[in-house]
């Protein structure tokens, strides 16, 4: 991986220590593909540690990205520092700003379409307790073993400080094995009032999420 950022144009080698811990946006593209994932955290070198982490294990839940590393290498992704500094510290704020830098990017050559972006107008969006319980509402009576309770989830802290980048799952299973926080850590907070951007995916979003999956060969 090569760096970018305002005072080193191109760096030969991704070197981590040459990165900000300011929070912030940034992007990372694939230099050989032009796709590009446009991300934010309030610590850009430790989300930067978790994604070079992911993808060189495999376990990036960007399924994209990992086959492009298995194909071109981890040097053939390209880390650019759009924006950092301590006035982006508020999460609402780099919320907004990630989705207006991806709004800069045609879909098809985004990384970012797992992430609930494609087609979902909720995206950065704050849920409130009202919204969230029309979701519920809306997958009544369905089956739990058809809804696979697919949920949707920002990037987060655990407790042992790393950090897990969101997107949308077709179960808590799934979500579970790739954030590595159990299934039942994932439902206090699906029902906390305080973590309002997590929330259950509808059966439309569930659906169009096996779609997706299954044209992309991972159903």
């Amino acid at each position: 991986m090569k760096a970018q950022s305002k005072d080193n144009p191109v760096l030969k080698t991704f070197s981590l220590s040459s990165l900000p811990v300011f929070p912030g946006i940034y992007s990372i593209k694939n230099t050989q593909t032009g796709f590009i994932y446009i991300g934010q955290s309030k610590n850009i070198i430790q989300r930067l540690r978790a994604h070079r982490s992911m993808l060189e294990r495999e376990t990036h839940q960007n399924k994209k990205m990992t086959e492009d590393c298995k194909i071109y290498g981890i040097h053939s992704f390209e880390v650019s520092i759009l924006l950092e500094g301590i006035e982006y510290e508020s999460n609402d704020l780099r919320l907004s700003l990630e989705k207006e830098y991806i709004k800069k990017f045609p879909i098809e050559k985004l990384y970012n379409t797992d992430r609930c972006v494609e087609n979902n107008s909720f995206f950065g969006k704050i849920h409130t307790p009202e919204l969230k319980k029309r979701f519920t509402e809306e997958r009544t009576n369905i089956p739990n073993y058809e809804l696979g309770r697919g949920i949707c989830i920002p990037s987060f802290t655990s407790r042992k400080g790393n950090i897990s980048p969101g997107g949308s799952f077709l179960s808590l299973a799934e979500a579970s094995r790739v954030t590595n926080m159990s299934r039942r850590d994932l439902r206090k907070r699906l029902n906390d009032p305080t973590f309002p951007d997590w929330r259950e995916l509808t059966p439309k979003e569930q659906e169009d999420l096996k779609k997706q999956r299954q044209q992309q060969g991972h159903a």
